[in-house]
């Protein structure tokens, strides 16, 4: 069991990535560090650890530390099992910057910071691009070839500029992955905002006929897309989607709610175009107000989805 928790916005808060053996689990053992090493500090921004089916870890960050902005390190099954965790041991790769983030030629904002991953049959491996409002596939290929650093992407995801109405922010804050055993990519996007009725917690599926982990930037819409904002009732909205696994019977997908955040506020379009784009807001909008809250006043929730 690997845990990792990002606690860089407060000194005092977990910034590592802990692990469990099997035993330790059962006995409640103490945790022990996987990243940083024990003893030591690290303001690298841990946000979450995944394995592929050959037992390698891919380990997302979020944050910046010095001049490593986000971005995803994988670690060999034998370097983990060796204890060589770091981007420069033999083996390794980094994902980083345009391997990830869109650019602005294409469509994109070339933001990034990926936010889960999820591997297809044929073992690409699909990012989650939270602030980019993309889905990118890395090939296979890339990840098997020579080389520590994966620069670029096969394909991109990211919504057709003509879309309107409920599909115009379907790629806006996409937080999770997950493939159904038919190969369709289901993907959880958006968050709720009360102050604005547009803005929508989604639960969405592109049909494996329309994936390719090649050609570029694609413009695809969903086949399924599911409106999950308020699935406790009106009070008690669905407020981010950032996880999202499939039910081991394949039947259904558990969703994960991150359960608020540290603000709240409203995009609007304002008179006079922003002369600097705002990050937290499509391309032309900016925050009307914001709110400060305490992000735990949310309630967290986990529901299931059937399929």
């Amino acid at each position: 069991m690997f845990i990792t928790g990002n606690g860089t916005f407060d000194p005092a808060g977990l910034n590592a990535i802990y692990s469990l053996d099997d035993a330790a689990i059962s006995t409640g053992a103490t945790l022990t560090n996987f990243l940083p090493a024990t003893g030591t500090s690290s303001a690298e921004g841990y946000f979450k650890t995944v394995f592929d089916r050959d037992g390698n870890a891919y380990v997302i960050y979020q944050n910046f530390s010095g001049s490593q902005p986000a971005r995803i390190l994988r670690i060999t099954e034998a370097n983990l099992r060796a204890g060589n965790l770091t981007a420069a041991a033999a083996g390794n790769k980094e994902i980083v910057g345009t391997a990830i983030g869109v650019p602005t030629s294409a469509g994109g904002n070339e933001e990034v910071e990926p936010s889960d991953i999820a591997f297809d049959n044929s073992g690409n491996l699909w990012i989650a691009n939270d602030n980019g409002s993309a889905i990118v596939c890395i090939s296979s290929a890339q990840l098997g070839a020579a080389g520590s650093t994966i620069s670029s992407f096969s394909q991109a995801l990211i919504v057709p500029l003509s879309f309107t109405g409920s599909l115009a922010r379907t790629y806006t804050f996409v937080r999770a992955l997950a493939f159904d055993r038919q190969g369709n990519l289901w993907f959880t996007s958006d968050d709720t905002i009360a102050s604005d009725p547009n803005r929508r917690a989604r639960l969405s599926r592109i049909n494996a006929s329309n994936l390719t982990c090649s050609g570029g930037v694609q413009r695809v819409a969903p086949d399924v897309l599911l409106d999950i904002s308020n699935v406790n009732g009106a009070g008690d909205p669905f407020i981010k989607p950032a996880g999202l696994a499939l039910a081991p019977d394949g039947n259904s997908l558990w969703v994960a709610d991150y359960g608020g955040s540290s603000a709240r506020y409203k995009c609007i379009t304002p008179s006079t175009p922003p002369t600097t784009p705002d990050d937290d807001c499509p391309a032309g909008r900016i925050k009307e107000s914001i709110v400060f809250v305490e992000a735990n006043a949310d309630r967290e929730s986990l529901i299931q989805i059937n399929i």
